[in-house]
């Protein structure tokens, strides 16, 4: 049998077996590019909040105090809320004490959060609904509960929740983020969680689907040959040679980008994605509680006291062996040694010690060097920053803050692997992130008429003898 024959025959059976997955990974898929990303997060339902704190503010703290009645205490936050400053302790659970009185702050009611929820959202819509739920829905799942439903009357259902303890926003959703994670689901094929890109079920339709696009690129080539069929049926008053001839220039146009889509979907289901983040050999730096036993730290107020700007939040992080105060400010965050005082950057010394504590491969740290401008590799994380790299076999590579120590991301071989196929997958070829590019939305919507007209092509490929499978054998 020959290659156009057999590609014949491949692309007419898994068109017609995938015909629904290749349908709705078009459509989710056009969803997906032609909507900007930061519309589907929410971006637009809210604005920054930022309460500066005054300095009467901390009149009354006392973080030794504090230590002493909280000695679950593994951090805490200092902000002000709706005019008030509080402490957020965070330890067996989270819970808000006021400043002024001392007192922890019962958990929020209604009219309250409909104060903070007029004080985020964006707008000038009314709210519709205020919710108090003990589960978390399943657009927020993995939130913290008890927390606040607050409805708007927006026209696109805007919702924003709010923790019932804390008052903290935990999320924001909308109609078009409701149908992202919805289509999404259909996109991944994981109907489960939502969120499980390296399901067996998607590993296995994405390298049918690959097959089928491959033989379909075939077909493209060799149709260049073929002389038009002038006795074609009709179907829907169109003769079937107008849905060939679109179907055949367009998979001509556009048939690599299908087999890249196809062939690069499948790999990324491939790859685990514990391997793609390197979490899999990840230790992590944990925290150590806050015990009256602990290290002995300075008085916020201490570093708050002699900056000359506005101060919205003081928090407190661990790097390895010593406690840091991180502010927020109106000139940008800063950092400092909460045993000292003094400004905090990352030394060499403690670099290496923090990549150490976060690495449990099989690797040794064979380089670790200052980065000023974030690589491609860390293309999101705020500089300047430490990148640690291991000898194992991912090579793997660490990039920490230099301000606060934090790990701002992690790459290995693998990872670089997968983000070529990102790369191809969503076409963007310079910065690697943008899914809402002018070509992508291009090729999306020629696809989108490619895989009509195939699906009306099917009515006319397949005949009764197709399927015969088993035949009476003659006497």
């Amino acid at each position: 049998m020959s290659v156009k024959k057999v590609s014949r025959k491949v692309h007419k059976w898994i068109s017609l077996l995938l015909s629904a997955q290749f349908f709705l990974w078009v459509v989710t898929g056009l969803y997906m590019v032609i909507i900007p990303i930061e519309y589907i997060h929410g971006d637009h339902l809210v604005r920054p909040v930022n309460e500066a704190l005054k300095p009467k503010d901390l009149t009354n703290f006392s973080l030794a105090q504090l230590r002493a009645d909280n000695p679950d205490m593994v951090n805490f936050e200092i902000f002000s809320l709706l005019g008030t400053p509080y402490v957020r302790v965070i330890g067996d659970g989270e819970r808000l004490i006021n400043l002024k009185n001392s007192e922890v702050r019962p958990s929020f009611d209604a009219d309250t959060i409909r104060q903070l929820a007029t004080l985020h959202y964006n707008g000038d819509a009314e709210i519709t609904d205020i919710t108090l739920l003990d589960k978390a829905p399943s657009e927020l799942r993995g939130r913290p509960t008890p927390l606040w439903r607050v409805s708007f009357d927006d026209g696109e259902d805007g919702t924003l929740y709010f923790s019932s303890q804390t008052g903290q926003l935990l999320g924001k959703r909308h109609f078009f983020w409701r149908a992202y994670d919805f289509l999404w689901m259909f996109h991944i094929m994981d109907y489960d969680t939502r969120d499980n890109v390296n399901n067996m079920l998607l590993r296995v339709i994405t390298v049918i689907a690959l097959l089928g696009a491959i033989s379909g690129a075939f077909l493209a080539y060799f149709s260049l040959k073929k002389k038009a069929n002038k006795n074609l049926k009709t179907h829907y008053g169109m003769n079937q040679k107008t849905f060939r001839t679109l179907h055949k220039w367009l998979s001509i146009v556009i048939g690599l980008q299908l087999v890249i889509w196809t062939g690069t979907g499948s790999l990324m289901a491939l790859i685990d994605q514990k391997v793609v983040k390197g979490t899999d050999i990840a230790a992590g730096v944990p925290f150590e509680r806050l015990s009256p036993a602990a290290p002995t730290l300075i008085e916020p107020t201490a570093v708050l006291n002699p900056l000359d700007q506005d101060i919205y939040r003081l928090s407190l992080s661990y790097a390895v062996d010593r406690y840091i105060y991180n502010t927020s400010t109106s000139e940008g965050p800063f950092s400092f040694d909460a045993e000292t005082g003094n400004r905090f950057s990352i030394t060499e010394d403690l670099a290496r010690t923090l990549a150490h504590s976060d690495y449990k491969g099989d690797g040794e740290l064979v380089e670790l060097e200052k980065v000023d401008a974030a690589p491609v590799e860390a293309r999101e994380a705020t500089t300047p920053l430490w990148k640690a790299t291991f000898d194992d076999e991912r090579q793997t590579r660490l990039y920490f803050s230099q301000t606060t120590g934090r790990l701002e991301n992690r790459y290995n071989d693998t990872t670089g692997i997968f983000d070529i196929l990102w790369m191809l997958h969503m076409m963007d070829y310079e910065k690697q992130h943008n899914f809402n590019s002018g070509l992508i939305i291009t090729i999306a919507l020629c696809t989108f008429w490619l895989m009509l007209s195939g699906i009306l092509l099917l009515f006319g490929v397949f005949r009764r003898k197709d399927f015969q499978f088993f035949k009476a054998k003659k006497a």
